[in-house]
């Protein structure tokens, strides 16, 4: 996917040489092919805490958010740590 990005932002440079677009329609673009590079290059990590057992007002759907929100992080390609119901010292 990288060398794809890479090689549209090698076009894009030569349409430039060529005398394309404007200037502002060529910063957009440009600003579009950085943030994709640095999407693909970047490695992301999530951390997922969904804690519900408190002793006053406990919640009822905490753990069920929390692997689902975890599940559509790592469909996204994120590395995704899940912790539920922990207590403080176990999320240290």
């Amino acid at each position: 996917m990288y060398n794809i990005i890479l090689s549209i932002f090698n076009s894009f440079i030569s349409y430039l040489y060529a005398g394309g677009t404007s200037m502002k329609k060529n910063f957009i673009i440009l600003l579009l092919i950085f943030t994709c590079l640095f999407a693909f290059a970047e490695s992301r990590t999530a951390l997922i805490i969904g804690n519900g057992t408190y002793e006053v007002s406990p919640l009822r759907n905490t753990e069920n958010d929390a692997t689902d929100m975890a599940a559509s992080l790592e469909d996204l390609g994120f590395d995704v740590t899940l912790m539920t119901n922990c207590t403080l010292i176990e999320m240290l």
